[in-house]
């Protein structure tokens, strides 16, 4: 269905695919750390919510056992985001390949020394706010691909936290917008 996309989205810089097969082979053991760490976070979240996992097609059961970033993909970040059965899709298609058409506030985080990004991309990516005002770039200087420890024994993420305080200055702002159309 989506043919025609696909000889575009093979050059585009963002192609996950080739990002995430290259770490899976490279560093097999990391990658899987990776997956089963992000997929903890959702199996948990799913214990709470299952209607979610059911209405996504997400198989709780197989998101226990992953063996890579591939699995992760398949099983979890297409089905919730619309591509279910689809991976392929997913990765090359829900990356726009305009930053300036993003219309929703968007919080990117960076860390320099990744894992998966190279930094050229790092630098390139860093360049999105200046043509968009929606989209905001956090940069540390050290810090995994996904996950931010957080204190000596690493027990928590903090990226949940951060994320939740982006979103509410967004709903704060849009707020403020309303009220005040004058100023």
């Amino acid at each position: 269905r989506h043919h025609h996309h696909h000889h575009h989205h093979h050059h585009h810089r963002h192609a996950w695919d080739r990002c995430i097969v290259s770490l899976d082979r490279r560093l097999p053991v990391i990658a899987q750390c990776l997956a089963r760490a992000v997929a903890t976070n959702y199996i948990d979240f799913a214990d709470r919510n299952p209607n979610h996992a059911r209405n996504a097609g997400v198989d709780v059961k197989r998101l226990k056992s992953l063996k890579n970033m591939e699995d992760l993909v398949t099983t979890l970040m297409a089905p919730t985001n619309g591509y279910r059965g689809k991976s392929y899709e997913y990765l090359h298609l829900s990356c726009p390949a305009d930053p300036a058409s993003v219309a929703t506030p968007l919080m990117n985080l960076f860390t320099l020394n990744d894992q998966i990004v190279s930094r050229e991309e790092l630098i390139t990516d860093s360049k999105y706010p200046l043509c968009n005002p929606n989209i905001i770039n956090v940069t540390t200087s050290r810090g995994t691909h996904v996950i931010r420890w957080e204190g000596f024994m690493a027990k928590r993420c903090w990226i949940c936290q951060t994320s939740l305080e982006f979103f509410n200055a967004v709903l704060e702002e849009g707020r403020g917008e309303g009220k005040s159309k004058e100023t």
